[in-house]
């Protein structure tokens, strides 16, 4: 039977603290307005689910260190009608096994250190066989050029923070090391990914869906409300006077 959970966030709802510099005159009020990134399909609404287990969704790629165990579902889902599914692998002599599955940002793409990109997914234990052993669940983001790896950032996801009754948003960020662009194949991956780490008896299941990413762009707030910031503070020293 189809379920679909309500969903509840990790990360805290922030509020923005204006700050006023004055140099000799007035500068303008930076702030930081979250871009979204073009993710495709991160419902993993495609292609339909037929009932073929590891079938990957369209738009991303596969990575295995053994047998696919990563696909799309209709079992479970938080938007849409399908989720994806993602089932540890045991170890095998002793290394730890995982699979997952990525998409690239590769469009004319440039990068810097100050840069700070987000990567975010809702997980959901598999109430049936939740992960077990020393499994976990993981998302990442790696920043990549033509001669490899720069940098990367990923968190892990215990089975004890996995719920099997709410549908869970978790957030990565991360930032690149240097300055890059097409020139040098910049690009960057967001990943999604099951460890089943070194045990023998690792296992059990999880749902990710609503998956999203972003960039932090500059933006200015406008001067008028510094304007009314002054006039305000013009009108409350008037008031105390009287």
């Amino acid at each position: 039977m189809n379920k679909c959970h309500a969903k509840v966030s990790l990360v805290s709802a922030g509020l923005a603290a204006l700050a006023l510099g004055w140099t000799g005159g007035v500068s303008p009020v930076q702030a930081n307005t979250l871009v979204n990134l073009p993710l495709l399909n991160g419902s993993f609404e495609s292609p339909t689910y037929n009932g073929t287990a590891n079938t990957i969704p369209t738009n991303w790629g596969f990575f295995s260190s053994g047998p696919q165990t990563v696909g799309i579902t209709s079992a479970e889902f938080l938007s849409g009608s399908q989720s994806l599914i993602l089932t540890a692998p045991p170890s095998s002599g002793g290394n730890n096994q995982f699979d997952g599955i990525y998409q690239s940002f590769n469009n004319n793409l440039t990068y810097a250190p100050t840069d700070t990109y987000t990567f975010s997914t809702y997980l959901l234990a598999d109430s049936a066989a939740p992960l077990t052993g020393t499994a976990v669940a993981e998302i990442g983001i790696e920043f990549h050029t033509s001669s490899g790896l720069l940098n990367q950032s990923y968190l892990t996801i215990t089975p004890s923070e996995l719920s099997a009754t709410t549908w869970t948003q978790f957030t990565v960020t991360g930032s690149p090391s240097a300055t890059e662009g097409p020139t040098n194949g910049a690009d960057i991956n967001v990943v999604i990914m099951v460890n089943g780490g070194s045990a023998t008896t690792s296992g059990g299941s999880f749902y990710a869906d609503d998956a999203t990413a972003a960039v932090p762009e500059p933006a200015t707030l406008p001067l008028a409300l510094m304007g009314l910031a002054s006039l305000a503070l013009i009108v409350r020293r008037k008031i105390h006077r009287a």
